[in-house]
């Protein structure tokens, strides 16, 4: 009789269990990072009757978490992605705001310039016309300087959103490492991993990852080229070095190599394409067109 109640009474535990894990699901079915979590059961020991073997019921074997890693791969992949030429388009928007309305005051400049210019060949003897062309001259080089220290505003403020987001690189780095640490006691908490994958995913907010699951139940976090960001408990910081008189834009290391060219998707990466792909190139054109008017200014 006892063997009786003693099934039926771990039925109602494993029961009781059950309905513990589906009302934490429901409870946090809007968390965000939470994944559904599942009960494994197993049969209970069986005991020795007679000649043969008797169940004695059900027990509870293990809370499982229902998370599909590649469907994770997938989505960390597609918010990198997003992320880089949102914050490109961002970035370049404002650039395209400044030409267009700068460009069509230095489109009149350099018209009424060489309007200028052109009645001082006209009369070359007449004073009035060579002050004018004085001044048009000095209010176009005004223009292309007041052009240019706008972009160096831009390049900065580019510098300083980079280095904010390499901060925020290190402290999700961090926190990844000490999960790992945590994870090597309890290698199968559920609450422990739906952490974890979510400081991941916001770390590809920022840089193009690969996570490589480990059998201790840490990862390993590596940039594009295979070089470690976190591996177990350990992990190594990102810094932002001073712009180099032989490059452009700012510099992204980790120790002592330069790692801007393992970017290949975040919102880093879109703030490196900007910094050379607009500003660098719309500044190096804005030089060569200076440079063109003052030659062709003293060859007359």
């Amino acid at each position: 009789m006892s063997s009786i109640l003693n099934t039926a009474a771990s039925g109602l535990s494993a029961f009781q269990s059950a309905l513990s894990v589906i009302g934490n699901n429901i409870t946090n079915s809007t968390t965000p990072g939470y994944s559904r979590q599942t009960i494994q059961l197993v049969p209970g020991i069986t005991q020795k009757l007679g000649n043969g073997y008797i169940g004695t019921g059900v027990a509870l074997s293990t809370v499982v978490r229902n998370a599909d890693q590649f469907a994770n791969y997938q989505v960390r992949n597609t918010y990198s992605v997003k992320s880089q030429f949102d914050t490109f388009y961002q970035q370049a928007s404002q650039i395209d705001q400044l030409l267009s309305q700068n460009g069509v005051s230095l489109s009149s400049g350099m018209q009424d310039f060489f309007t200028a210019f052109n009645q001082m060949n006209s009369n070359p003897a007449d004073p009035a016309a060579r002050s004018t062309v004085m001044k048009q001259s000095q209010l176009l080089a005004s223009q292309f300087n007041n052009l240019q220290l706008q972009l160096n505003d831009y390049q900065t403020n580019s510098m300083v959103q980079i280095q904010q987001s390499v901060n925020q690189v290190n402290s999700l780095t961090t926190n990844i490492a000490s999960l790992n640490k945590q994870l090597l006691a309890a290698p199968n908490s559920p609450d422990l991993l739906d952490q974890r994958d979510s400081l991941i995913q916001q770390l590809s907010q920022y840089m193009d990852v690969n996570v490589v699951n480990q059998e201790n139940g840490t990862v390993s976090v590596n940039l594009s080229d295979g070089t470690s960001l976190v591996s177990g408990p350990q992990k190594m910081d990102l810094s932002v070095g001073a712009v180099r008189s032989t490059t452009f834009g700012t510099q992204i290391f980790l120790g002592e190599n330069n790692i801007n060219s393992v970017f290949n998707s975040g919102s880093i990466k879109g703030l490196l394409d900007f910094e050379s792909n607009v500003v660098g190139k719309t500044s190096q054109i804005i030089g060569q067109m200076a440079i063109g008017l003052a030659q062709s200014f003293n060859e007359q």
